[in-house]
């Protein structure tokens, strides 16, 4: 009942490895960050938005997938191998687009099953886009598991590259991607302030939020669209941020109207559901001044009546999508079907994922 989940997320910031146990519940058993190689993460942050060759694909998936292999074995000399069932793999997203049915994940499944002896359980979003659906988001049904004893109505919010809803109340459970995540935050502060990321919000802190800039970023029809929806880095990037303004802002003042931008589309989409508690997993649940700004807009956008905003502790924060993915292979290992229906519009439940076998008499 040990299943790993392995992924790196929008942010493409390094490699997630989760080992879960779901014998007696949702256990997380033990959790890593394994950063990405300079060379490969800069290949990867190049990417999304611009048009890539073959000639280019080729040699980054082969680069992914030694860095794959390499972070898992290494995770995997923690433990006893042969006690974990599958492991569940996310890979890399390169390119998701739900409007013509396809999302891309680098990193491939049977290369990873070959370097670990393991089982792997993967291609969770195509499942999902056979069945007519939008591939994303996944986690819905996972975080309505996490909020089984949680007062209803409970939302639930992964911020990480792209920020996700989860609403889990009385009449069902349905879900979807806000809108831009850490993902455009991280960029500006590689870009201008040469960091991998803005520690605490304290870049933003120091500029100014630009009213009219961010009135107009909300005028970007993703955001007013309902769902079923789902989006990502191709659409909502720095290139995106700085084509949109009308002014170039200070590099300061692009971060602080930036955080406030996934703090506003956040709030937006949360506050006419009154969920009685927000749960905050991912990256951006580190980010104190994003959850700040969060917390004003939800006061601003509900009349003040705003609920909490809570770190999610069981799974820690950073942890919640890696054991996401474990239980994804878990509930595929299983031959659970899972229905998507409400969340991602699938026409019908499936099965999410499929096998790959590592070679016969191969143990890694």
């Amino acid at each position: 009942m040990r299943f790993l989940g392995v992924l790196s997320g929008t942010s493409a910031d390094g490699i997630d490895i989760a080992l879960a146990d779901f014998a007696d519940g949702i256990s997380l058993i033990d959790f890593d960050t394994l950063p990405f190689p300079d060379s490969l993460q800069q290949a990867l942050h190049q990417l999304p938005g611009r048009h890539a060759t073959l000639s280019q694909l080729g040699p980054l998936q082969q680069q992914l997938d030694t860095a794959f292999a390499d972070a898992v074995n290494a995770f995997l000399a923690r433990h006893e191998r042969q006690a974990i069932t599958a492991i569940g793999f996310h890979g890399q997203t390169l390119w998701h687009d739900p409007t013509h049915g396809f999302s891309i994940q680098l990193g491939s499944p049977d290369a990873l099953a070959a370097a670990t002896g393991l089982p792997v359980v993967a291609g969770f979003r195509q499942s999902d886009l056979a069945l007519g659906g939008q591939g994303a988001p996944l986690a819905p049904l996972f975080h309505a598991e996490l909020c089984r004893d949680q007062p209803r109505p409970c939302a639930f919010v992964n911020i990480g590259g792209i920020a996700n809803v989860s609403l889990i109340s009385d009449d069902g459970i349905t879900g979807w991607d806000s809108g831009p995540g850490n993902g455009i935050l991280d960029e500006i502060a590689q870009r201008h302030f040469g960091q991998p990321f803005d520690r605490d919000g304290h870049i933003a802190a120091t500029g100014r939020v630009d009213e009219a800039a961010l009135a107009t970023l909300l005028r970007h029809p993703y955001f007013s669209a309902p769902p079923p929806k789902s989006t990502g880095r191709e659409q909502f990037n720095l290139q995106w941020l700085k084509r949109a303004l009308e002014n170039p802002l200070p590099p300061e003042d692009l971060m602080a109207t930036a955080t406030a931008l996934t703090a506003a589309t956040l709030a937006h989409d949360l506050a006419p559901h009154r969920p009685k508690r927000v749960f905050i997993s991912g990256g951006g649940a580190q980010n104190p001044l994003l959850l700040a700004r969060t917390r004003d807009f939800l006061e601003r956008f509900s009349g003040g009546q705003a609920p909490s905003l809570q770190k999610w502790g069981r799974p820690r924060p950073d942890a919640v999508e890696g054991v996401l993915f474990a239980w994804l292979a878990w509930q595929r290992w299983s031959e659970r079907p899972l229905d998507y229906a409400d969340i991602t519009g699938a026409r019908q439940a499936g099965l999410y994922g499929s096998i790959h076998l590592p070679p016969p008499g191969h143990d890694g």
